[in-house]
C-alpha cells in the first residue's frame, strides 16, 4: 500500500500525528510519503517505511499546495491521509481518502485515532536514526538531559512561565 500523509506544519501537531503514521507503517505495511512543514520534516525522516518527506514551505496564494499537487499527481495513491483539511485529497487520484475535519472539544490524539477508527488512539512516538542520536550525544554531553519548548503558535496554547518551571522541577 502506498500512502500520502499530509501532516501539520507545526512541530507539536506533527508530533501528535506520529502515532497515526506509526499505525500505517507497522499495522498496514504502508510505504508513505509525508508532506509537512519544514520545521516538522525531521520528525518523519528516520521513520522506517517513509519513502520521502516533502517539506512544504508556505507560499503566497496557496502556492505550496500547487507544488505538492505537481509532485503527487503523477501517482495513484492507495490511501491519502490529510490532517490539514486541504483541497488536495479531492484533486489527486486515491483509492481511499481520510480527511481530518476541524472542531469539537475532543483531544487531538483522539480525533486522529477516529480518522482510522482506532480506539484507543495510537500514542505519539518519535523515530531517531543512529546519525541523529550521535549528533545529539555529541551536543548534549554525558548525563541526563531535560529539554522544554516553552512556545506555542497562539495564546490559547500558551502556558504561563510558572507552569513550565514547575514541570521542569518535577521532571528533574
Amino acid at each position: 500500500m502506498n500512502a500520502l500523509f499530509i501532516a501539520s506544519t507545526r512541530i507539536g501537531d506533527a508530533v501528535l500525528s506520529t502515532g497515526l503514521l506509526g499505525h500505517l507503517l507497522e499495522r498496514r505495511g504502508a510505504r508513505v510519503t509525508v508532506a509537512c512543514g519544514p520545521a516538522a520534516a525531521p520528525l518523519f525522516a528516520d521513520a522506517p517505511g517513509v519513502e520521502a518527506v516533502i517539506a512544504l514551505a508556505k507560499r503566497r496564494c496557496a502556492g505550496h499546495w500547487r507544488a505538492l499537487w505537481r509532485r503527487a499527481a503523477r501517482r495513484r495513491w492507495d490511501l491519502l491521509v490529510d490532517l490539514r483539511n486541504s483541497p488536495l485529497p479531492w484533486l489527486l487520484r486515491a483509492r481511499e481518502r481520510k480527511v481530518l475535519r476541524r472542531g469539537g472539544p475532543v483531544r487531538q490524539v483522539v480525533r486522529l485515532g477516529r480518522l482510522l477508527d482506532l480506539d484507543p488512539p495510537p500514542p505519539p512516538r518519535l523515530w531517531v536514526g543512529e546519525a541523529r542520536r550521535a549528533r545529539a550525544r555529541e551536543r548534549a554531553g554525558p548525563g541526563p538531559l531535560l529539554a522544554l519548548g516553552p512556545t506555542a503558535n497562539w495564546r490559547g496554547k500558551q502556558w504561563p512561565a510558572e507552569r513550565f518551571a514547575a514541570a521542569a522541577a518535577a521532571l528533574a
